[in-house]
């Protein structure tokens, strides 16, 4: 072991790592950087989620409450853009750990994001796929899908792609939001974030 590192809470995302650091959000409301050559805490970032709930599989959960994953943060030009689970998706200084701006949905995020020219894309447990401005955080569209989106939408050609709770696989377009097609998969939930070709 080279270092180790505990944040006392479960870590349910992916982490993001670069050339001098390790950024992940976790379960204790934080967004966490690390030095990736010594494991030390450089800054940590209040997401405001720490009370959010989180539903494990269990025999006992119903309706499709249950919630596994989270956002692994996204780095472009010193920002990192991640979603919380109390439904607001952050634009967080990667340097200093400060907030440059926070966006507001009715629901859980718990995918990854992605960049689509200005734009940031990400979906929610509110049903909505949205696309908000990245320098500013001020929503320039959203689409309705039907369904909750637990997992991460995805640019697969020209097209927004993402799955939902609700059997549907929608494509949107990701400049207007416009949707372009809806496959549905009834009785069984689309949680498999899509992999461009």
């Amino acid at each position: 072991i080279v270092w180790m590192f505990s944040a006392g809470r479960p870590v349910h995302a992916p982490a993001l790592a670069t050339d001098e650091a390790v950024f992940f959000p976790c379960d204790n409301g934080f967004l966490f950087k690390l030095d990736r050559k010594t494991g030390k805490e450089v800054w940590r970032y209040d997401l405001g989620d720490a009370q959010s709930s989180r539903v494990l599989i269990h025999p006992e959960t119903e309706d499709f409450d249950w919630d596994l994953y989270g956002p692994r943060p996204m780095l472009l030009d010193g920002v990192l853009d991640v979603g919380a689970g109390d439904g607001g998706f952050h634009g967080v200084d990667a340097a200093t750990g400060t907030r440059k701006w926070r966006f507001e949905t009715k629901g859980k995020i718990r995918g990854e994001a992605f960049a689509h020219g200005d734009n940031v894309v990400f979906g929610s447990f509110d049903m909505h796929v949205y696309a908000v401005d990245r320098q500013t955080g001020k929503e320039v569209w959203k689409k309705m899908t039907g369904g909750p989106i637990s997992t991460s939408a995805g640019l697969v050609g020209d097209k927004v792609v993402v799955g939902n709770r609700g059997s549907a696989l929608v494509a949107l377009d990701p400049t207007s939001g416009e949707k372009l097609w809806l496959n549905m998969f009834w009785g069984s939930a689309v949680e498999s974030a899509p992999v461009p070709y």
